[in-house]
């Protein structure tokens, strides 16, 4: 098997950096390099721009490039297309496959298939080439690449000024690529392709297309090491919504011969042919505030894929700022698109809540619920109906305890369907979560806990669709897009439930995504609170619980109690109801939400709560959008 070690990545006749330019020796970048990259699509820089998300990416790169390559090598026969199926490219079975393996690993890179390899003389693809994206590791804390808010650090001055000249633009950049392109040995060239198409059906072509000499959407590419050049190849000046069919056609030739290499993500380009090695170069993709909104507009980009995206903060200007380039071409004036809301600064307390959210699992409130997400019509509802009926259900539950005898399943079982039938004209439902549990060897389970649902109940009383989220709740647990503004859902609201007297609860998660990863976001929030005065969630967590429901003997000694008024939770975390004092019952009332990106994982399917698609029971009321 050819060696996969990084410094096979290049060709010993590869040419070597060049002294530094204009941009290294000055805070401001040389204006020759600004008109060549947004007029003509590329520029080389003599040297990588020192900025920790690119430092990063060479530290993964030197310790999962040679696993990824080993993994690659052992899948070979996944590595053709599907004839029945022309969309699924060459690689692709592979790529899924080394992500899935990876994921195991807890490496937190995602490997796609991108744009194949070419043979000019058939026109037929000849091979596949990947990208291993390393978007998920930059996000953990651990990574040092984000700050408590979830953001990149702002990139260099000088670096910011090149990419983007117009005033504003380097006031909420994002970070949608970071990784490295991966290549088999003796590849042909890929195929001619831009990354990011200009101009859409539907689209308002003189708002949305990219404007002359106004890049938005650029690519930093270098080869590990920093010893060799990148040898990607390009049409010069060929933007997407610019060209004509023939540019397709024309002679493609090497950006630069430099350390490293700027270009514009709508231009055509592609990687060139690759040696006796293995080959990879690094890149990252940044995105302009003004390049953001266009990107998210519809049929620009797949939604899924927005969720892959980091934002970062913006960027000083220079002292001796070069002001927006002049167009070789004419041009009239024309309207710049208005800055989406999404972009706008969320409150210090939102980022600050999503997160702890986030990393740790959990955020005791213990003041309660906030004004603002205590005025939710939603909220007040599970109020109402809990003061309403909540001293009929656990009649009803008590009756059916006590004359059931055996009980069927989990604890309490029989005796929840039995409620249930009873209270089913109020839209009122029981079921039983994961049950108490003995804190003594053999740690036995030993009686039921119960979750009373009004989900029917609120449908009826919303008309199928439940008011808009306060803002504010909705910033705290989903600040991605498209979470953000996507639709959610939620998967229940009603109140937890428990006899007086109960051991704990057994330790648990109550879903996660099997088949699709976390990546960082909070897919499945839960909200409790208390409702009488005085009254605290005592919920058991275990920080950091992501463990797809599993646990060992080491969680119980992380536990920590919320000990407040209202509790925000991730339902991927493992937590427990704590055990309950004297009184006859114990409630916390609860909203369980699902973001957009849940809402994907729960139709790919979850562990823990395994919905049954077709059974009405399952079916989550819809949450109408912001207001």
């Amino acid at each position: 098997m050819p060696s996969a070690l990084p410094n096979d990545t290049c060709n010993a006749s590869e040419p070597k950096p060049q002294p530094p330019t204009a941009l290294d020796r000055d805070y401001n970048c040389d204006k020759n390099l600004q008109v060549a990259l947004h007029t003509e699509g590329c520029t080389g820089l003599a040297a990588v721009p020192e900025w920790p998300p690119l430092d990063f990416a060479e530290v993964q790169y030197r310790r999962w490039h040679a696993k990824i390559i080993a993994h690659l090598e052992a899948c070979r026969h996944l590595w053709e297309g599907t004839p029945s199926d022309p969309d699924v490219r060459p690689g692709e079975r592979a790529a899924e496959h080394v992500s899935a393996l990876l994921a195991s690993e807890r490496a937190g890179i995602w490997v796609s298939a991108t744009h194949p390899s070419h043979d000019e003389a058939s026109g037929e693809s000849s091979g596949p080439r990947w990208y291993a994206s390393l978007i998920e590791a930059a996000w953990t804390p651990s990574s040092g690449c984000v700050d408590e808010q979830g953001r990149l650090p702002p990139v260099p001055p000088q670096l910011a000024e090149l990419l983007w000249p117009s005033d504003g633009d380097e006031a909420a950049p994002w970070l949608s690529e970071l990784g490295w392109t991966i290549c088999p040995p003796h590849s042909k060239p890929q195929a001619v392709h831009a990354d990011i198409v200009a101009s859409h059906p539907g689209l308002d072509h003189a708002v949305w297309a990219r404007q002359p000499s106004a890049g938005r959407f650029h690519h930093i590419a270098w080869k590990p090491g920093r010893s060799h050049c990148p040898t990607t190849e390009v049409v010069r000046g060929a933007f997407v919504d610019e060209c004509d069919d023939e540019d397709w056609q024309a002679p493609l030739e090497r950006m630069c011969v430099a350390a490293c290499v700027v270009f514009d993500s709508e231009v055509l380009h592609r990687g060139a042919a690759s040696g006796e090695a293995w080959s990879a170069t690094l890149t990252a993709q940044l995105i302009s505030t003004s390049g953001w909104p266009a990107l998210r507009k519809e049929g620009r980009c797949d939604p899924k894929l927005l969720l892959y995206t980091l934002p970062i903060c913006q960027s000083p200007k220079p002292a001796r700022r070069t002001r927006k380039l002049k167009s070789s071409s004419a041009s009239s004036p024309t309207k710049r698109p208005r800055l989406h809301a999404a972009m706008e600064p969320r409150g210090v307390k939102e980022c600050a809540l999503h997160t702890q959210l986030s990393a740790e699992g959990w955020v005791p409130l213990e003041a309660g619920l906030p004004a603002a997400w205590a005025a939710w019509p939603v909220i007040e509802f599970v109020e109402r109906m809990h003061e309403t009926h909540a001293q009929r259900v656990e009649e009803s539950i008590g009756a059916h305890l006590n004359t059931c005898g055996v009980w069927l399943g989990r604890h309490g079982e029989e005796a929840a369907e039995r409620a249930s039938l009873a209270l089913a004209p109020l839209g009122i439902a029981v079921y039983t979560p994961p049950p108490s549990q003995s804190q003594q060897p053999p740690y036995a389970q030993s009686g039921p806990r119960f979750y009373v649902s009004i989900t029917e109940a609120a449908r009826r009383h919303f008309g199928g669709v439940a008011p808009p989220m306060p803002p504010s709740l909705r910033e705290t647990l989903w600040p991605h897009e498209p979470d953000l503004h996507g639709e959610a859902k939620m998967r229940g609201l009603g109140w937890a439930l428990a006899p007086g007297g109960a051991d704990p609860q057994s330790l648990h998660a109550d879903l996660w995504g099997e088949n699709e990863p976390k990546r960082g976001r909070v897919r499945f929030p839960h909200l409790l609170w208390k409702r009488p005065p005085g009254e605290f969630c005592s919920t058991q967590v275990v920080p950091r619980g992501f463990t797809n429901g599993a646990s060992v003997s080491a969680d119980y000694s992380r536990l920590v109690s919320a000990k407040a008024r209202a509790l925000l939770l991730d339902s991927e975390c493992l937590h427990r109801g704590a055990a309950t004092g004297a009184a006859a019952w114990v409630s916390s009332c609860s909203i369980e939400l699902c973001s957009y990106s849940g809402w994907e994982a729960w139709n790919y399917g979850t562990g823990g709560t395994v919905a049954d698609l077709d059974d009405p029971a399952w079916e989550m009321l819809p949450i109408a959008g912001s207001p």
